[in-house]
């Protein structure tokens, strides 16, 4: 046995007898390239569908979101003991199921859908979500998810200030924010989710 093997010898039982693992390295870099990857595959089907449908589709429907109020619903759900809040919680949600009709309604939204569905089949891209730079929910191909309010998202405000933001969430799943800049755009930048 050479003196590290030894070594290591001595230290696996501590490891056994201790209440925390030891750091696993490999895992540790091997879950951050993967991260990496993903992010940079992301930021690519995100420029990929901004190229394909933005201008076309996508910035007058976000464009013509900003008339929809979403400021009381936030104020629904903003003050009180956790009792309250819980109540208040089922008045929140119908206000924003009421942002999600309005926004559903708005002109050119069915035919952004239907490009956005058009673009994504065939392909492993299983959601696209757009949001304006309230936090907004203007667009996602799951519509239940429709005028969600994601301002206070810590993965939303990052793509929001121009970084993008990926984390594995769950196993085999994975969710990424990518801010979308083109040419200096008059009406800011936009981010998208994939």
């Amino acid at each position: 046995m050479r003196a590290t093997d030894a070594s290591l010898h001595r230290l696996v039982p501590m490891w056994r007898g201790s209440r925390s693992a030891p750091f696993q390295l490999t895992r540790y870099f091997t879950a951050t390239s993967l991260v990496a990857v993903h992010e940079a595959g992301h930021i690519t089907l995100t420029n990929r569908f901004a190229n394909a449908l933005w201008a076309s589709r996508f910035a007058l429907l976000v464009a013509r979101a900003q008339s929809i109020p979403v400021q009381a619903c936030r104020r629904i759900g903003a003050n009180g003991t956790a009792a309250e809040l819980a109540g208040q919680a089922p008045a929140q949600q119908a206000c924003l199921s009421q942002v999600r009709r309005q926004v559903m309604s708005l002109p050119g939204f069915a035919a952004a859908d239907a490009s956005a569905r058009a673009l994504m089949r065939n392909t492993a891209v299983f959601k696209i979500k757009v949001y304006d730079l309230r936090g907004l929910t203007v667009y996602s191909s799951e519509p239940g998810q429709i005028g969600e309010d994601k301002a206070a998202n810590a993965g939303w405000k990052t793509a929001a200030a121009g970084n993008p933001a990926s984390e594995l969430v769950h196993r085999n799943r994975f969710s990424a924010f990518v801010p979308r800049r083109r040419q200096p755009d008059p009406r800011g930048k936009r981010v998208a989710r994939r």
